[in-house]
């Protein structure tokens, strides 16, 4: 039996063909395929790095809303990369590439109602923020700074001279 993933990945090489065949593109073999997108939003993107066009989509949206992932949200993405390919059918979500996302039988929209995860607690997001600034200093306003360690780093050098100087109150 053949999972989700591999039917989804092969309705985005298909999408990817059909691409090739309305707009004489040469996506099919060019374009990364990627299962990697977390969260709670976002279902899909598309994108290019240099010259390197890729695909990545949510491997929870694909196993919770299958059909709606390969009735909107590929053609979505694929309308996005045939015009990273050929600029003159649109950019963004613009008329030309609502045309070209209904040419691949999308239905234009610009945004998904799928739910696929909770958005995390204020609690959490701070516990995440701190966790990626585990070094702690006081300003010279006696106020506490939480700092990365690229930053830490640099204000231990003493040859440097690096200070920081913080918007709000103007500490360092």
């Amino acid at each position: 039996m053949i999972s989700k993933i591999e039917q989804f990945r092969n309705a985005v090489e298909a999408n990817l063909l059909l691409a090739d065949q309305k707009y004489g593109t040469s996506l099919y073999n060019n374009v990364a395929i990627r299962f990697d997108i977390k969260g709670y939003r976002m279902a899909g993107q598309a994108g290019m790095r240099g010259s390197s066009l890729f695909l990545r989509f949510h491997p929870a949206a694909i196993e919770d809303h299958f059909d709606e992932m390969l009735k909107d949200v590929i053609p979505h993405e694929v309308a996005h990369i045939v015009n990273y390919a050929a600029p003159h059918t649109g950019r963004r979500h613009n008329a030309g590439w609502k045309r070209t996302c209904v040419a691949l039988g999308g239905t234009g929209s610009r945004t998904h109602s799928m739910n696929f995860g909770s958005r995390p607690s204020k609690e959490d997001r701070v516990l995440a923020h701190d966790a990626r600034r585990p070094y702690v200093y006081i300003d010279s306003k006696g106020v506490e700074r939480r700092v990365t360690k690229v930053r830490h780093n640099k204000l231990q050098q003493t040859w440097g001279g690096y200070s920081l100087k913080w918007r709000d109150n103007g500490g360092t």
